[in-house]
């Protein structure tokens, strides 16, 4: 009979903060997949597995870098800052596709 694996979970929570925003929405990608269009000031839970994940944020033709994120088992919720670079516009114009914003938060740095 063969063994069931446990397979552990955490949650992935964006939070926007975004003065464009405010207008138009801010895109989220994990492993290459739309999960949530958020507004400024939302943000938006998702339960992953354990592991790598690949994370994006875009709107309209400007994107981020993408951000690798490690989520452990010991972790319960990993926070993750998603926001356009508007004190940046020469970026937004010679790379669009890398102008946008994507952090992972410090553990302490908490928005419950």
């Amino acid at each position: 009979m063969a063994e069931t694996m446990e397979v552990k979970m955490a949650t992935l929570r964006f939070i926007s903060f975004d003065a464009l925003g405010l207008f138009r929405r801010l895109t989220i990608l994990v492993d290459g997949v739309v999960v949530a269009r958020l507004k400024s000031r939302e943000h938006f839970e998702l339960s992953v597995e354990t592991g790598q994940h690949v994370l994006r944020t875009r709107m309209d033709y400007h994107g981020s870098p993408e951000l690798v994120v490690q989520v452990r088992t010991d972790d319960e919720v990993v926070q993750i800052e998603v926001s356009s670079a508007v004190d940046d516009l020469w970026s937004s114009v010679v790379r669009p596709s890398r102008c946008m914003r994507i952090r992972r938060l410090p553990i302490w740095q908490r928005f419950d």
